[in-house]
């Protein structure tokens, strides 16, 4: 996990310095872009396990107490603003990443919350909020910090410098194993064995941006998400010139899919 300290927070290929974030490949050391945010940022840090650039993610807290997750791959490949860069969450006092996988956790409103895969936020919004989970029975205070969230136990430090400790369900990490290993047929006995819609969630979200459309199909079936599950079978019976003369069909319903659903119900 990367986290900023002060103003600066180094990755394997890339760094960022605040208040406008500066993002340079460290092996040539040239600037690929600059993101400006109209509060001061407190707190920056890089989702762990990303095999390159354009695959991670940055979480940003600022001086408002907003959480917001920028997708470099977007933001560098001259997305707007608008569409690299969303609000999870208010009232933040503190987040953390897990340190293996793309997993985010903060305390917002004096709760905490947990997105089992915060990408979502810029495939589909329906999912993201299906994939968020939040610890309704932890009160926590306004000035509570999380300290860490290694493996799937998070220790948070409360106001009077007390700490506690709380964890994930389990079968959340195994699913991110197995589609990091494109363990794809485990992941859905697993879904299926555990029946949680936040993990039916995390895998059709999963599946949709990995291009398993078919898995995708599976999970969002389960989910009851049958308007989203036609609209997939309904580009899958176009022909790949229709869809995106220059992709394949199934990265094309994916892209299709992180388009506003008023939008994308429209075109039905």
């Amino acid at each position: 996990m990367f986290e900023i300290l002060s103003s600066l927070t180094l990755g394997r290929d890339l760094f960022m310095m605040l208040q406008k974030i500066h993002f340079f490949n460290e092996l040539s050391g040239k600037c690929v872009g600059k993101f400006t945010h109209e509060a001061e940022i407190v707190k920056l840090g890089l989702s762990p396990g990303y095999r390159n650039q354009h695959e991670c993610h940055a979480a940003i807290l600022d001086q408002a107490n907003n959480l917001f997750l920028i997708s470099l791959g977007a933001f560098l490949s001259g997305s707007e603003k608008n569409s690299a860069c969303d609000k999870l969450a208010g009232q933040v006092s503190g987040f953390s990443w897990s340190t293996e996988y793309e997993i985010l956790t903060a305390i917002s409103d004096k709760k905490l919350t947990t997105w089992f895969y915060p990408r979502a936020s810029f495939i589909d919004k329906d999912l993201l909020a299906l994939t968020r989970v939040t610890h309704a029975t932890l009160e926590l205070g306004e000035r509570s910090t999380i300290k860490s969230f290694d493996d799937s136990s998070i220790k948070i430090e409360l106001e009077d410098k007390s700490k506690i400790q709380t964890s994930v369900m389990q079968g959340h990490l195994t699913l991110q194993d197995y589609a990091s290993r494109n363990k794809w047929q485990e992941a859905l006995i697993l879904c299926q064995l555990i029946k949680s819609k936040d993990l039916w969630a995390t895998l059709a979200s999963l599946s949709l941006y990995h291009n398993e459309m078919n898995l995708a199909l599976n999970a969002l079936s389960a989910l009851e998400a049958v308007d989203k599950v036609e609209y997939i079978k309904r580009i899958q019976k176009l022909p790949t010139e229709e869809v995106s003369p220059h992709s394949d069909s199934d990265a094309a319903i994916t892209a299709c899919l992180a388009v506003n659903y008023c939008i994308w119900v429209l075109c039905l």
